[in-house]
C-alpha cells in the first residue's frame, strides 16, 4: 500500500509567538539571576533574606507545610497559628506549588525549594503571553519580539522576583488582556483558558483575583451589551467565581478569620501620582539613568510603578500626536468600543490611589470613607498594586503607538517600525540599566542580606529540648528567623509570621499563657 507523502510539522503563528516569548523570558531570568537559584538544593539566600524578609516568611511557610500532615483544607499546616493553624497562602508560599511538591514529599532531597523554579516560570509566561498580546496588533515577529523584550524587563516584575515572589506572576494580568482583546475581535466569552486562569490567580497569589476578574468583567460586559444576551456572561461570570472560591476553601483561603497581620489600613500603600515617573523602589533602588527620584509618603513604595523613560517618551509622543493629528474623535470611538475595559480601569486605579491622595511628598487630601468601608477596604490594604492592569495597558500603548503611527505612510516607511521598536527598547532598557544591573549582581555576589540574630548558645541547645515556641508579645526583633527555627526543628509557633491571622484569638491564647506562668503551671514542652 503506497504511503502517503506527510506534511511537515509547522506550528502556528499563535504557538510559535508563544514560545519565543517564552524563550525571551527565560533568556532575561537568565541575565538577571543567574542559574543560582534554579539549584533546588540551595537555600541559602533564602534564609539570608535576598533583598527583604518577607521571603524569609515564604520559606518558613513551605517548610511548615513539608512537614505537616496532609488535612483539609489543604495547605493548613497546624504548627503555623498553633494549635488553629492558618493557610500558607497567607505566608505567600505559593500554594499551588507547595501542594505539588508536599504530594511528591518522598522523592525531594532535605533541602528543596521551589522558589528559583517558580520565578523562572513567571518570567517565561511574562514573554509568552506577552508575545500573544502584541501578536494580535503587531505584524512580523520581530516586532513582537521586540515589544515584549519591554514587558520581560518590566522594573515591577523585577521588583518583586524574589521580594514578594508569589507577585511575579505578572503574566496572570497579560494573560488576561490578551483573552480581552481576543474576545472582542472573536466576539466571544466562553474561554476555558480564562475560566482556568481566575482560578489560578487564588492558587498563587490573592492580589491578582481582582485584576483578572475586573478584565474579565470588561469582556464579560461588553460581550452582552453587544449582543444583547445576559444569561451565558452572567452564568459564566457566577460559575468562575465559584470555581475560584471553592478552591481558595480547599486551600485554606477562609482559615484567616480575623484582622491581625493588618498593622496599616487602607491608604498607607497608596499609588502616589508620580508613581509613573519616580524611578525608586523599596530599599531606594534606582531605576532611571535620566529622571531624577521622587519624594513619597508612607508606603507609596509598595506600589512601585516606574514606567521606563522609552515607554515615557513614546506615551509623550502619542498624546502629542493624537493632538496634532486631532484624532479626539478616534479616542472617543475606541472608548466607547470598551467602556467597560475603561470603567474598570479607572475604578482599579481609584482604589489603588485610595482615599489618601498623595503626590511627590504631601498628603493632597483624604476623601472621608466610612470607618466599615476602609477595613473592607483593608482586606487588599496594599492597594497601590491594583494600577498594575493600567500600567501594562499603558505598556501596550507605548509599543503600539509606532505602528498606529505609521498607517498613513507609504510602505517603504512603514518598513521602518521594527526600527522604532528597536529604539524604543534601546532607550528603555538603557534607562532601567542602573536597577537590572543591582539585580544581576546579587546571586553572583552573594551574602545575606539579613542574617539570623537567634545566635546565642540558648537556640543551640532548644531545638532537641521543646516542641513549641509560644510568643507571649509582640516585642519579637526577628519573628522570621524565629519561625524558620521552629520550621527547622520541627517545632510549633504561635508568632503571628503570616500575612494575615486571627489577632482577637491570639491575644485570648496570649493571656491564658501569661495567666498559667502567672500560677506556676507553664506548659513543660513549651519556650
Amino acid at each position: 500500500m503506497p504511503r502517503l507523502p506527510q506534511k511537515p510539522f509547522r506550528l502556528s503563528r499563535t504557538a510559535a509567538l508563544f514560545w519565543l516569548g517564552c524563550g525571551l523570558g527565560v533568556f532575561a531570568f537568565l541575565l538577571l539571576y543567574g542559574p543560582a537559584p534554579l539549584n533546588v538544593c540551595n537555600d541559602a539566600w533564602l534564609r539570608g533574606g535576598f533583598v527583604e524578609q518577607d521571603i524569609l516568611q515564604h520559606y518558613a511557610g513551605w517548610l511548615f507545610y513539608r512537614s505537616a500532615p496532609m488535612r483539609l483544607p489543604l495547605c493548613t499546616p497546624q504548627s503555623i497559628n498553633w494549635p488553629q493553624g492558618i493557610s500558607i497562602l497567607y505566608t505567600d508560599s505559593i500554594p499551588l506549588f507547595a501542594l505539588f511538591f508536599r504530594l511528591i514529599e518522598g522523592l525531594l532531597p532535605p533541602v528543596f525549594q521551589y522558589f528559583g523554579w517558580y520565578t523562572l516560570l513567571c518570567f517565561a509566561l511574562q514573554g509568552g503571553f506577552a508575545a500573544l498580546l502584541l501578536g494580535l496588533f503587531l505584524q512580523g515577529v520581530p516586532s513582537v519580539l521586540l515589544g515584549s523584550l519591554v514587558f520581560v524587563f518590566s522594573p515591577v516584575l523585577a521588583e518583586r522576583a524574589f521580594r514578594h515572589t508569589a507577585l511575579g506572576a505578572q503574566f496572570l494580568i497579560l494573560a488576561a488582556l490578551w483573552y480581552y482583546f481576543m474576545g472582542r475581535r472573536q466576539n466571544r466569552f466562553a474561554y476555558k483558558g480564562l475560566f482556568a486562569l481566575n482560578c489560578l490567580a487564588v492558587g498563587l497569589h490573592p492580589y491578582f483575583v481582582p485584576m483578572t476578574f475586573a478584565l474579565t468583567l470588561a469582556l464579560l460586559a461588553e460581550w452582552a451589551v453587544q449582543n444583547r444576551r445576559w444569561r451565558a456572561p452572567a452564568l459564566f461570570l457566577a460559575a468562575n467565581l465559584a470555581a475560584a472560591l471553592a478552591l481558595g476553601a480547599l486551600l485554606g483561603m477562609f482559615t484567616a478569620t480575623g484582622d491581625g497581620g493588618s498593622i496599616v489600613e487602607y491608604g498607607y500603600f497608596g499609588l502616589n501620582l508620580n508613581a509613573l515617573w519616580n524611578p525608586v523602589s523599596r530599599w531606594q533602588t534606582v531605576w532611571s539613568r535620566v529622571l531624577p527620584v521622587q519624594n513619597q509618603t508612607d508606603g507609596n513604595y509598595d506600589a512601585f510603578c516606574y514606567l521606563g523613560l522609552g515607554l515615557l517618551a513614546s506615551c509623550a509622543a502619542a498624546v502629542c500626536w493624537g493632538i496634532a493629528r486631532r484624532q479626539l474623535g478616534a479616542v472617543r470611538r475606541w472608548v466607547r468600543g470598551h467602556w467597560m475595559l475603561c470603567a474598570v480601569c479607572l475604578a482599579l486605579a481609584l482604589f489603588a490611589v485610595s482615599h489618601q491622595v498623595t503626590a511627590n511628598g504631601a498628603l493632597l487630601f483624604t476623601l472621608p470613607l466610612p470607618h466599615a468601608l476602609v477595613r473592607l477596604a483593608t482586606t487588599f490594604r496594599s492597594s497601590g498594586r491594583m494600577f498594575w492592569p493600567v500600567y501594562y495597558l499603558l505598556m501596550l500603548g507605548g509599543v503600539l503607538f509606532w505602528t498606529r503611527a505609521a498607517r498613513g505612510l507609504p510602505a517603504p516607511r512603514r518598513a521602518a517600525v521594527p526600527a522604532a521598536l528597536a529604539l524604543l527598547c534601546a532607550v528603555q532598557l538603557w534607562d532601567l540599566s542602573p536597577g537590572l544591573a543591582q539585580r544581576q549582581g546579587m546571586f553572583a555576589r552573594y551574602e545575606p542580606a539579613f542574617p539570623s540574630s537567634l545566635t546565642s548558645p540558648f537556640w543551640q541547645q532548644a531545638g532537641g529540648q521543646y516542641q513549641h515556641i509560644l510568643s507571649l508579645d509582640e516585642l519579637q526583633e526577628d519573628p522570621w528567623h524565629l519561625a524558620l527555627f521552629a520550621a527547622d526543628h520541627g517545632m510549633t509557633t504561635n508568632d503571628p509570621f503570616a500575612a494575615r491571622y486571627d489577632e482577637a484569638g491570639l491575644k485570648a491564647q496570649r493571656a491564658a499563657l501569661i495567666e498559667q506562668l502567672r500560677a506556676g503551671r507553664p506548659e513543660a514542652a513549651s519556650t
